[in-house]
């Protein structure tokens, strides 16, 4: 038996930071005037299933773009130009994109990903079409999603590719449920790791510290994160930790030695939960690195296409932390 006196060594390493500039705050203001544009989705009529889409010519810039269809389901290649045909992958990035599992990729999240594969050696970034609520919500769209995974696993595993799922916000959400479930399966090839950037951890969205975070958040509110939750869970229970990853059981994360890193930000309503996950992969002795950034807003990673100082320097320590993975 240990010596209870013997401090436990963290198996999470944080980075905590606290700078602002004062353009980062001039940004708050000017994201909060404009925020009824940004938070809703785009009204179309979609098709059920995975949507095919249009890769966002800043990607194309840097990148070969390879459409492919897995299981039903549209992936995007992503490779950096140039590369010697000879030259195999050594690392492959699945990532989803965020949206309230209800939008398409962005123009931010190709050009980041387009980023990921040009400063990543030897690594290509597939990017997924997961199907979209209202017309797929959970119910219907993670089952198809566990065997994506499920098939994906085994072809990076033959392949020899070191694997991880990545995605910001709802994206993030799905990466984290993906591999907590295929942790649980003995036979499907655990992931190296999970990158989670401003992840929505918490369907129930019942966190007393969202209502202090209201005051400060210049793109979400507690009125969109609650109905994009509603529209996602379909008739799941918002605390069924198929969709809330807080209420997963997080040891099979653990016994596989599947690491989950992320980004969490101050002025973001889904903080509070992602610090309360974070918190209990340490529990479980999860390994993983961690971004705690004060007064940063929802995916701000995402701002670094954009000359925002904050977003670089988070983007780089992302890259960083994949790139020993």
């Amino acid at each position: 038996m240990s010596d209870s006196s013997t401090p436990v060594k963290s198996s999470i390493h944080l980075t905590h930071r606290t700078d602002n500039t004062l353009f980062q705050a001039f940004l708050r203001h000017f994201l909060r005037a404009l925020r009824g544009l940004i938070l809703f989705p785009a009204h179309r009529t979609r098709p059920p299933g995975s949507a095919q889409l249009k890769p966002h010519k800043n990607a194309k810039k840097k990148c070969t773009v390879t459409e492919r269809k897995v299981n039903d389901i549209y992936v995007y290649d992503l490779t950096l130009k140039d590369t010697p045909v000879t030259e195999c992958a050594k690392r492959r990035i699945y990532y989803f994109a965020g949206g309230s599992w209800q939008m398409e990729p962005g123009k931010q999240q190709w050009s980041s990903c387009a980023r990921y594969a040009e400063k990543l050696p030897s690594t290509i970034v597939s990017i997924i079409s997961h199907p979209l609520a209202p017309k797929d919500p959970a119910p219907t769209a993670l089952p198809q999603l566990y065997e994506l995974y499920h098939a994906l696993m085994h072809e990076s595993a033959a392949a020899g590719e070191t694997v991880v799922w990545a995605g910001d916000s709802s994206g993030a959400n799905l990466a984290l449920c993906l591999a907590i479930e295929g942790a649980s399966h003995a036979d499907v090839p655990a992931p190296a790791a999970v990158m989670a950037i401003c992840p929505s951890t918490d369907l129930t969205r019942k966190n007393e510290m969202i209502k202090e975070i209201n005051k400060k958040d210049p793109i979400l509110t507690i009125r969109t994160i609650k109905n994009s939750a509603k529209a996602w869970c379909g008739e799941w229970d918002a605390q069924d930790p198929r969709v809330s990853p807080l209420f997963a059981d997080l040891k099979p994360l653990a016994d596989r030695v599947i690491k989950i890193h992320g980004v969490t930000a101050g002025y973001d309503l889904l903080g509070p939960d992602g610090i309360l996950f974070r918190q209990a992969l340490e529990k479980q002795g999860v390994e993983g690195e961690w971004l705690q950034w004060d007064k940063q807003i929802h995916v701000f990673p995402l701002l670094w296409e954009y000359g925002v100082k904050e977003g670089y320097e988070s983007m780089d320590w992302i890259i960083d932390v994949l790139s020993r993975t």
